[in-house]
């Protein structure tokens, strides 16, 4: 599973988004989390399964609920790559493999 993670703020709270491309169950996931790891939103919430093939719709429902995301996080977040983190920090993307 790719993940690609970054901090910002929704409806003036701190949330951390991460999503990505799950290989076994090929599709895409995406979640908000607040500040103590509860979900804002997420994939599973209204996807069956979990996911969905389509990543412009989750893009999309990043923009509905008012959250911009870095630049880059678009890219990297197409990208079909299994065991690969990215994370937004300080202005910059950092990339690990698991």
């Amino acid at each position: 599973m790719s993940q690609v993670k970054f901090k910002t703020e929704h409806k003036g709270a701190p949330v951390e988004v991460m999503g990505g491309w799950d290989r076994p169950l090929r599709h895409f996931h995406l979640a908000i989390f607040d500040k103590d790891d509860e979900p804002v939103w997420t994939t599973m919430f209204e996807y069956p399964g979990g996911g969905t093939s389509d990543s412009e719709a989750l893009l999309t429902k990043l923009e509905e609920l008012g959250i911009k995301a870095p630049e880059g996080f678009a890219d990297r977040f197409r990208r079909e790559e299994a065991n690969v983190m990215y994370t937004h920090r300080n202005g910059e993307w950092d990339r690990r493999e698991w």
